[in-house]
């Protein structure tokens, strides 16, 4: 290897002349003889040569010369492969692909952003029910005003019989006022609302009982009064519940709860989505009889219940995602348009 570098540099300082015709010209470089391209027949001669030699017989020129060869073709190989690489490297995409992206891309954000929307105002729309339940699974509350009766006698009326079969003393049917209670319930399947109404009454004990016999004297029982009755049922309806449920100032809520809504949602009377073991599986019904007694009278009163749940708005969900989605198709039509006016987008990957 040393030697091989001795000799280029003994070549590249070395002086030759050649032969123009009868012309001497020079001297030259080795370097300089092959920039000439001179004919293999030219006759050159160095310092270090004795006679005119042709060009063909001198080592050194020749050898110099395949050096030079070998080196143009490497550039040009090396020029080649950097053309070729910087062609490959260059991605041309059309503009109207960055439309179809930008639809797609405008779409798929506007469902999620929907979706977002959605379970947000899901959780705004129950906090502001817990809010109205006070944090309880069941809420009651009640209207009542002055009752008016009608005492039912024989043989016009049938006398009603009390909880325990036996016919009482005095029945009376309600003509109006009497208790509405309102109790709103949160289940496993939504909430139910169950509106209970006062109907008649009936006292089970006569209002005067004689003590002594036929010749006894005759004194009151202390049954108490029709709307007393009313008031002592309503009480233990609702403030006596073991549940604690009786929250005063509900009662306009529970009866607008189905005004309830958001966005998104909204209360509708519904049939369960989930069927319940032990629960009436149905959008409204209309309870058994109830009644409130003890020893001396006995009231009935009527159920009625309704089923809600909170669903989703699903129309409104499709116009809201319709909505984002022109938006995002819009400014993609917009970057689309600046993208035709420059006709092609060149990326270089590098």
């Amino acid at each position: 290897m040393v030697s091989f570098y001795k000799f280029v540099n003994q070549t590249t300082n070395m002086n030759y002349y050649y032969l123009d015709g009868l012309d001497k010209k020079g001297p030259y470089s080795a370097q300089e003889i092959l920039n000439r391209q001179l004919s293999n027949e030219t006759l050159v001669y160095s310092d270090n040569m004795s006679n005119w030699t042709l060009l063909k017989d001198v080592p050194e020129l020749q050898q110099l010369k395949v050096e030079n060869l070998v080196s143009v073709a490497k550039n040009d190989e090396e020029t080649s492969v950097t053309n070729i690489v910087e062609k490959r490297s260059k991605v041309t995409i059309p503009a109207i692909a960055f439309l179809f992206i930008g639809i797609f891309i405008a779409i798929g954000l506007g469902y999620l952003i929907v979706n977002l929307q959605v379970k947000t105002d899901l959780n705004e729309l129950t906090t502001e029910i817990d809010n109205l339940m006070l944090g309880k699974d069941e809420i009651c509350d009640y209207q009542k005003n002055a009752v008016r009766v009608k005492l039912l006698r024989l043989p016009d009326f049938a006398i009603p019989t009390d909880n325990e079969g036996k016919k009482v003393k005095e029945a009376y049917e309600l003509l109006s006022g009497g208790f509405q209670i309102l109790t709103l319930s949160k289940t496993l399947a939504g909430y139910d609302i169950v509106a209970t109404q006062s109907k008649n009454m009936a006292f089970k004990v006569s209002e005067n009982h004689r003590i002594g016999g036929q010749f006894g004297i005759t004194v009151p029982t202390y049954r108490g009064t029709v709307q007393g009755t009313y008031n002592i049922a309503l009480e233990y309806l609702t403030s006596d519940k073991e549940n604690k449920s009786y929250s005063a100032g509900t009662y306009d809520k529970i009866k607008n709860f189905q005004e309830l809504s958001s966005s998104f949602h909204k209360i509708e009377n519904i049939a369960p989505s989930k069927m319940l073991s032990g629960s009436v599986n149905s959008k409204s019904w209309t309870g058994r009889d109830g009644s409130v007694f003890n020893s001396n009278y006995i009231l009935w009163y009527d159920n009625f219940g309704e089923h809600y749940e909170v669903t989703l708005d699903q129309s409104h969900v499709y116009k809201v995602w319709l909505i984002y989605s022109c938006i995002g198709s819009f400014i993609a039509l917009v970057v689309y348009m600046i993208l035709r006016y420059r006709k092609r987008v060149d990326l270089k990957i590098s």
